[in-house]
């Protein structure tokens, strides 16, 4: 998830700059006029996070997570 919002932009650099690349980032924040994206005090917001987080292609907490990952103690 990559967020950022600078209003004026930080020593004048266009908020692109700051973006680290489509290699890092699955999901960007959405227009400014969404105010606050926290997903406690934005249903839309909520609403699509959780409709996409609900995938298939995310890990879930599980016991077989670390195994999931490759993690062998």
């Amino acid at each position: 998830m990559w967020h950022s919002y600078a209003a004026p932009p930080y020593k004048g650099y266009a908020l692109a700059s700051w973006y680290p690349g489509d290699d890092y980032v699955d999901w960007m924040a959405g227009p400014l006029d969404w105010q606050d994206a926290r997903l406690q005090n934005n249903e839309t917001v909520a609403e699509a996070w959780f409709t996409e987080t609900a995938k298939d292609r995310y890990l879930k907490q599980s016991p077989q997570l670390f195994e999931q990952l490759g993690f062998t103690p």
